[in-house]
């Protein structure tokens, strides 16, 4: 966490990855198919081909809209990137944050003050500003988040 560099969801990258591999992979062994006059099957797989490249073209969009947006306040208040399939939990004393890596538990009172970017975003700046939290409501349902921002409202007065 101490890394200046936005590293944006690990998780995400690999998804794309994968969906292009497939999706090459089933485009070759349809056209192969086609060759060999095996055209319902070679059609099948041209409809999953095209199934994985949609989906890569999402996933890469999401990819780079989360890049924007973290990259965009990055630079304007220090923001590290926490978004890589981790969970918030959030208690009256602490903010517990979760991932694959690592469990971080901060208290309450390290936060100077929140801001909401774009109405979606929720930025948790830190008194030592040497790392921030976003939370963003692409993360959760509409109505958890409200409920989320409310109690960080209150928390953070």
């Amino acid at each position: 966490m101490n890394s200046k560099i936005p590293n944006i969801d690990h998780d995400l990258y690999i998804l794309k990855k994968v969906s292009l591999v497939v999706g090459i992979l089933s485009f070759i062994i349809g056209a192969i198919l086609v060759h060999f006059d095996y055209l319902n099957q070679a059609s099948i797989l041209f409809l999953i081909t095209i199934f994985f490249f949609s989906w890569n073209y999402i996933l890469r969009n999401k990819y780079k809209n989360y890049k924007k947006i973290y990259t965009k306040y990055l630079s304007e208040y220090n923001a590290m990137d926490i978004l890589n399939y981790g969970s918030f939990e959030f208690t009256l004393e602490n903010l517990i944050y979760k991932s694959k890596r690592n469990k971080e538990i901060i208290d309450w009172n390290e936060f100077s003050k929140f801001e909401i970017i774009d109405s979606q975003h929720v930025l948790l700046l830190n008194k030592n500003s040497d790392w921030n939290l976003i939370i963003s409501q692409t993360e959760m349902d509409k109505s958890d988040f409200i409920k989320i921002l409310q109690f960080i409202k209150n928390r953070l007065k």
